[in-house]
């Protein structure tokens, strides 16, 4: 089995690169690696909590990015820090004359609906590092954020709620940036959906771990190029799916793919591993 770590751009939908993890290895050993070979400078990285490690933020910060990268209990000390410094800040009592103020931060919501459920998110972002113990020992560190999301099933009416911690280095970001980025980072997803789906990557048969690097990148480069041509004919929307068989039925159409003329709104400044 091969196990690959991919730099995908989200707002574009592109791949930016891809790795092949060592044998006996894991991606924690292949995501610095990635990034190295990336020019980074000016870039927000996001990595999920695996990529959440001392080495892996001193690679960011090295090549000239900023980072954002959930926190969960691989790192229990910092995780904990973080989670006592929002308590604080949500703590609304009135303060003893002799008590520290109260953690300030700043909020952001927003709601969306679609395919029977209604999602409600909002996002704290929070510069104040106090209670963080371990702060130094991460480069860059300057910002933590808190995302809290609430999804209502529209036909059972059931309501699920989840919260998640990240830190962050970019000190222009606000919590409209840190709302918009966390969703975007989850692009790569569908990403990993479309190769299973329309690609049938989960159920190739190559077994040769270089021929099934290299297959895996000429599927996510064909992605790509699907992704920045508009669809054919007058259509304002089609499937992946469809847009291949495009390709086949019509040259014109597959000249215009593979030339790659881009989309009004092909452009990001963000990108996201996994």
């Amino acid at each position: 089995m091969v196990f690959l770590v991919n730099a995908w751009m989200g707002r574009a939908g592109v791949l930016l690169g891809q790795l092949k993890t060592r044998e006996k290895s894991n991606e924690i050993t292949a995501i610095p690696d990635l990034i190295a070979s990336l020019d980074i400078s000016g870039c927000t990285v996001s990595i999920d909590a695996a990529g959440c490690h001392k080495h892996i933020v001193s690679e960011i910060i090295s090549g000239g990015g900023a980072y954002l990268i959930a926190l969960k209990d691989n790192q229990p000390t910092l995780r904990k820090d973080v989670e006592l410094l929002f308590d604080d800040a949500f703590d609304s009592r009135t303060r003893a004359l002799d008590e520290p103020a109260r953690t300030e931060f700043t909020q952001v919501s927003d709601v969306d609906a679609g395919h029977g459920r209604v999602e409600e998110r909002k996002a704290y972002l929070c510069r104040d590092l106090r209670y963080l113990t371990t702060s130094g020992d991460w480069l860059g560190l300057n910002g933590v954020g808190l995302i809290e999301t609430q999804t209502t099933n529209e036909r059972t009416g059931e309501v699920s709620q989840e919260q998640r911690y990240y830190i962050l280095s970019n000190p222009s970001l606000t919590a409209e940036d840190l709302l918009l980025q966390t969703r975007e980072h989850w692009s790569v997803e569908s990403m990993h959906w479309i190769m299973d789906v329309v690609f049938g990557e989960d159920s190739c048969r190559i077994l040769n771990r270089q021929a099934a690097e290299n297959f895996s990148l000429l599927r996510k480069t064909a992605l790509g190029l699907l992704k920045a041509a508009p669809p054919p004919r007058n259509y304002t929307r089609m499937t992946y799916r469809k847009r291949r068989k495009w390709c086949d039925w019509d040259p014109d159409y597959l000249l215009n793919v593979l030339i790659g003329t881009p989309r009004p709104d092909a452009r990001g400044e963000s990108f996201s591993r996994d």
